[in-house]
């Protein structure tokens, strides 16, 4: 899949004439400051789910606070792990 079929597209009002169309995606970017597209999906969550090695329900992340939390720091502690962090890209 490349990254262009993953990215979602969003609608932005520059004014009352104009409209822009924006594809954005979200994805991790190493020490080195390389993106690493392997784990390229349309949302920060979704980048999480890819980078964690333990699976997290997707709809348990967006109802509950404590499951969010709880996945959120193993994000964290993965991510400082290999000094990457995840950025929103524009393409």
């Amino acid at each position: 899949m490349t990254l262009h079929a993953i990215c979602m597209v969003r609608s932005v009002s520059a004014d009352a004439y104009h409209r822009e169309h924006i594809m954005t995606a979200w994805t991790v970017r190493d020490r080195n400051g390389e993106l690493l597209t392997d784990f390229a999906a349309g949302s920060r969550i979704d980048v999480g789910r890819k980078v964690v090695p333990q699976r997290y329900d997707a709809f348990r992340l967006h109802v509950s606070s404590s499951y969010r939390e709880m996945f959120e720091r193993a994000v964290s502690r993965v991510l400082a792990s290999n000094g990457w962090e995840i950025v929103r890209i524009r393409v």
